[in-house]
């Protein structure tokens, strides 16, 4: 037997095979939902809705950084030296002995 013959037995079994009707019904409607106008409209709002959010969000951002002001310093800090804070408890020992 030649392997062409067996190649053009293959290619037949394969063309008498019957399709599951339930997935070509699945795949069909498919198509026919996303070809339908209402989910491009709905496509087109979620994408305005996208982008004035990112809009909406970079102003606020931009408004908060502006709020921020570096020379506006109305309190004092304190600062404090570690090391001197741990010789207190030589002192704090003492008084309860």
């Amino acid at each position: 037997m030649k392997t062409e013959d067996v190649i053009h037995e293959v290619i037949e079994k394969e063309k008498q095979v019957e399709s599951n009707p339930f997935l070509s019904t699945r795949i069909m409607s498919k198509i026919a939902i996303e070809n339908a106008p209402l989910n491009k409209r709905i496509y087109f709002f979620r994408s305005l809705v996208v982008a004035a959010s990112f809009a909406l969000v970079i102003i606020i951002g931009i408004s908060i950084g502006k709020i921020y002001d570096e020379n506006k310093s109305e309190y004092m800090a304190l600062n404090i030296n570690d090391s001197q804070i741990e010789n207190l408890i030589y002192y704090i020992d003492m008084a309860y002995e």
